[in-house]
């Protein structure tokens, strides 16, 4: 029963040197490109988040493209539209 103890306290003291190594040791967070060739975007919010505000920003762009489109034409058309 001794032999048992001292071989179960060994096995512990192995187990707990094994555990303060590895609480030192500093963490590695490692950023690979993805294997489909997605871009990489870090963040805070979910994917569904990311894709609602991508959403919402390409809508404003294309309102804006057409809105300068517009004023464009109202442009042109001022400047060398036909003469009264």
């Amino acid at each position: 029963m001794e032999e048992w103890d001292h071989a179960r306290r060994e096995a512990e003291a192995i187990v707990e040197d094994h555990v303060a190594k590895a609480a030192m040791k500093p963490d590695v967070d490692v950023l690979m490109k993805s294997e489909e060739d997605h871009p990489f975007i870090p963040s805070t919010k979910s994917q569904d988040e990311l894709t609602q505000v991508y959403r919402w920003k390409a809508t404003g762009g294309l309102i804006l493209f057409v809105a300068g489109f517009g004023a464009l034409g109202v442009t042109l058309t001022a400047r060398f539209g036909p003469t009264p």
